[in-house]
């Protein structure tokens, strides 16, 4: 096998080309070691158990050799692997050898079981993208894999030769095994079988689906749900039987083994909220509403058996106690918790705290102890048998979403709207651990595997299984302390700028990635950055309305412009500002003094205001142009403070707007559809171009690299070229490129991308080297659109 299997072994050539577009070639260099491809680790694992004992002085050589396979052909063996489509059994062959050599450890296999557990985190975590574009295993895979991993230090040297910038990432593992992606809406609700063999979701998008928690893949879909899903459950005594709630009013019963529906129950309510398999009654299911009241139903029959009125609100989540008690639990939007005693069909205890209302309920394992979660952002023990509360967990800065207790009752997890899982001690009421990773409001959790994993289900459209086993975390990178909105290079891309939520605008050296300095100024959000042309100052401005300038050679904050917002241009003499704001108008400022030279109407003919998002000088400085929400381009003089054109566009609202060179042509961008040209002196359409992003400091032109609509992936000319990981992302127009200078060696085009950690990452691109490998012309000067 290792004489055949090589480096892009078909011969693909182009590094984002995806699996559906790839035929095997004739003859097919795989075909022969296939059954090696996908067996031959099976084979050893046999045989390593069969002669353990009378074959042990040969264990030493074997693992010798399995590693220098590994450290000659893993990337060559992971493309196959995807080119054959049996990259799943790849994850279970590579986690029964991690799983064996832990059984049996041997002084002489440390060195394997270390590049063992290297091998499976690398695929586990990339299996997405090499499965559907394999030769993304020698990009994205391995740029995005942590530094000091031995899978990055023993394929350095297979890194693509056309980057110049590689992206800054994390320096080791992170507890994140893995990230499922598939769902199109938030991710509402998830649950493991009674063995953890099995993953449910239900998600907004109206359905359910199955998952391998070991391998990541999606093995069925349920269809049926005509609304969002709530809630999701399987039954304790029956594995193949789930239950889910919805918006649609319904509790559906699905058969697993068939992906069927068998049984429809219908909901007090329009909208059923949760639902529960009793783990006393092999028939007993209990369910929520926005009706106020809890029901219990037979499942042979399908009736209600017993409905529990006393809720003021929405019924939001109920639990049943576990051994041998009768109880259950209900969180309502009435802020308070009941117990129920279901043989009596009585309220119990009601436990009145939160402050707000009880999203979530959970028993301990002995049942003795009830926990909640609240909107009030804490989560409170309680003592189900009396009724007493025994502590408050405080920690979480937002609705706490979820709850869920390890198998032995010690440790509690916790979802929030603060994007973030934690873990507590339910003894002290510590927090243990807090994991990051979302990018959006985290509304399910639960344990896995003897509670050694657990898994997370966010509005970000995805499922992310955590590792809980003791390990050294990862060392956090230098950034800001919350999500990047604004990212900006300087004209001459030696500086980048990203501006945050935390109110911090950093710079730092892109090519290196070494900070710069911070600049202070505001409280809140940075909406926008923009430099000068000659990379001397700085403008920003924030969700408040003030308008900063810093003098970048000193560090100095220059004369600020209060309740004037983003969009903000410098012209290309550096000498004014313009600068938009929400009543409608746009303010031209004089730098040299700062004051204030004209203010430009930008009313409709109803006199309503239009609000501008992009504004941006002529070369000469002569001409000022502005793009709205409405799809409105107006073109100013900025000297006399006049309107020389209004020109309007359907087909939706403009993103940015920049003139050519010679000041003759403007380019129009829109969130949907190509760049529109305008001739800038009679204001007529003049073509519509292929390009799909300008750059407003070089005059416009069409951008080397680009993102794809779902942020998901890099192209160079229209090609994919790299396949972004997750947690790598932007929001959806939280990138920037700057201007390519081809001129320069090497010539290098460069991208800065936002991320929800509040890193800001960047890639540079070796345009020679790159464009030889794609087999297109190497740019040689600014192509205008």
């Amino acid at each position: 096998m290792g004489g055949v299997l090589k480096r892009d072994i078909y011969n693909l050539l182009f590094p984002g080309i995806t699996i559906d577009k790839i035929s095997p070639p004739d003859p097919n260099p795989l075909k022969e070691v296939e059954y090696s491809c996908v067996y031959w680790i099976n084979h050893y694992c046999d045989f390593y158990k069969a002669y353990m004992c009378t074959a042990a002085q040969n264990i030493p050589s074997d693992s010798a050799i399995i590693v220098q396979f590994l450290q000659e052909f893993l990337l060559n063996w992971f493309e196959a692997l995807s080119l054959l489509h049996r990259l799943d059994d790849g994850v279970r062959s590579i986690r029964r050898l991690e799983q064996l050599l832990e059984e049996h450890k041997e002084p002489s296999s440390r060195q394997l079981s270390a590049l063992v557990y290297e091998c499976r985190r690398f695929l586990v975590q990339n299996k997405w993208m090499i499965e559907k574009a394999p030769l993304q295993t020698y990009v994205s895979a391995l740029l995005f894999s942590p530094s000091e991993s031995n899978i990055r230090k023993i394929f350095r040297n297979e890194e693509p030769n056309w980057i110049g910038i590689k992206p800054r990432v994390e320096n080791k593992w992170s507890r994140c095994l893995q990230t499922l992606q598939g769902h199109e809406g938030a991710v509402c609700a998830i649950a493991f079988s009674c063995d953890s063999r099995l993953l449910a979701s239900g998600s907004d998008d109206f359905t359910i689906r199955l998952w391998d928690p070991e391998t990541g893949a999606e093995l069925h879909r349920l269809i049926g749900h005509k609304k969002r899903i709530h809630c999701i459950a399987f039954s304790w005594y029956k594995p193949n039987l789930l239950a889910s709630a919805s918006s649609d009013g319904t509790i559906r019963l699905w058969d697993l083994e068939t992906g069927t529906e068998l049984k429809k129950l219908q909901s007090a309510g329009s909208c059923a909220t949760s639902v529960i398999f009793s783990r006393r009654n092999l028939n007993g299911l209990a369910s929520g509403s926005d009706y106020k009241t809890v029901r219990l139903w037979d499942l042979e029959t399908g009736l209600e058996i017993l409905r529990l009125n006393g809720h003021t609100g929405f019924i939001l989540s109920v639990a049943f106690s576990n051994h041998n008690t009768n109880l259950l639990a209900s969180g309502s939007s009435d802020g308070s918790v009941r117990v129920w005693d279901l043989d009596q069909g009585s309220t119990l205890h009601v436990l009145r705290g939160h402050g707000d209302w009880v999203k979530s309920v959970a028993f301990s394992d002995s049942s003795e102890v009830l926990a909640s979660a609240s909107d009030d952002h804490t989560i409170r023990l309680w003592d189900s048998k009396t009724g007493s509360a025994l502590r408050t967990l405080e920690g979480h800065s937002d609705h706490v979403q979820t709850i869920f207790f390890s198998d032995n009752s010690h440790i509690l997890a916790s979802g929030s709207d603060d994007k973030t899982v934690r873990l507590w001690d339910t003894k002290t009421g510590l927090e243990l651990q807090k994991l990051e990773g979302h990018d959006n409001n985290i509304g399910s959790v639960a344990f896995y595997n003897n509670s050694k994993a657990l898994a997370s289900g966010s509005n970000d459209c995805t499922i992310r299984l955590w590792d809980l086993e003791p390990a050294s975390e990862p060392e956090k990178s230098a950034g800001h302390e919350s999500k990047v909105d604004v990212v900006a290079f300087s004209h001459d891309a030696k500086i980048l700028a990203s501006g945050s939520h935390d109110g911090t605008t950093r710079l730092c050296d892109p090519n290196t990635g070494s900070e710069l300095c911070v600049l202070f100024g505001y409280t809140v959000r940075v909406t926008f950055a923009a430099f000068s042309r000659d990379s001397k100052m700085l403008a920003t401005a924030s969700l408040l309305g003030v308008v900063m300038i810093w003098d970048l050679e000193t560090g100095l904050e220059l004369p600020s412009f209060d309740d004037y917002r983003a969009p903000v241009a410098f012209s290309y003499n550096s000498k004014l500002l313009a600068s938009g704001s929400e009543d409608g108008t746009i303010q031209i400022w004089d730098l040299e003094n700062g004051s204030r030279l004209h203010r430009l109407d930008g009313s409709d003919v109803w006199g309503v205001s239009i609000i501008f998002k992009s504004v941006s000088f002529s070369l000469d400085s002569k001409l000022l142009v502005s793009g709205s929400y409405d799809g409105t381009v107006r073109i100013w003089d900025p000297v006399k403070g006049s309107m020389l054109h209004d020109l309007y566009f359907e087909g939706g609202s403009t993103r940015s707007v920049s003139f050519s060179l010679d000041s003759k042509l403007l380019g129009v961008e829109f969130y949907e559809g190509p760049v529109q040209l305008w001739n800038a002196e009679t204001g007529t359409v003049s073509e519509s171009s292929q390009a799909t992003r300008l750059h407003q400091i070089q005059g416009f032109q069409k951008s080397l690299l680009t993102l794809d609509d779902d942020v998901s992936r890099i192209s160079f000319m229209g090609r994919d070229i790299i396949w972004l990981p997750p947690g790598y992302r932007p929001f959806k127009f939280g990138a920037t490129t700057s201007a390519e200078t081809l001129e320069s060696e090497p010539a290098m085009a460069k991208m800065a991308l936002s991320t929800p950690s509040g890193a800001t990452v960047v890639i540079g691109v070796l345009v020679s080297e790159l464009s030889a490998v794609l087999q297109v012309p190497t740019p040689t000067g600014r192509e205008r659109s």
